[in-house]
């Protein structure tokens, strides 16, 4: 891994754990999300797969229920992008 993905990693830990302290939840983009998964061709059933994240979450997020840090990641990463990208403004 190159520095710059190590200190990626090292800050989304400390955010993660910052949140998760402190029972933050947060709230991610429903639209952003649908376009990722359609560029991808991924449906919710292939999300759930590659994210580890159970199907009937994401259909919550994306009904626009708040979700922890550690399932916001985990969709990211798995859509292949940061969580700023999914992430509510």
């Amino acid at each position: 891994m190159t520095y710059e993905v190590n200190m990626r990693i090292i800050k989304y830990e400390l955010i993660v754990r910052i949140f998760v302290e402190r029972r933050i939840t947060m709230r991610l983009n429903e639209t952003k999300m649908q376009i990722l998964m359609g560029e991808q061709e991924m449906n919710i059933r292939m999300l759930a797969e590659r994210s580890g994240v159970s199907r009937q979450t994401i259909s919550c997020i994306k009904a626009g229920k708040s979700c922890s840090p550690v399932v916001a990641c985990k969709l990211a990463e798995a859509l292949g992008v940061t969580v700023e990208t999914i992430l509510k403004q």
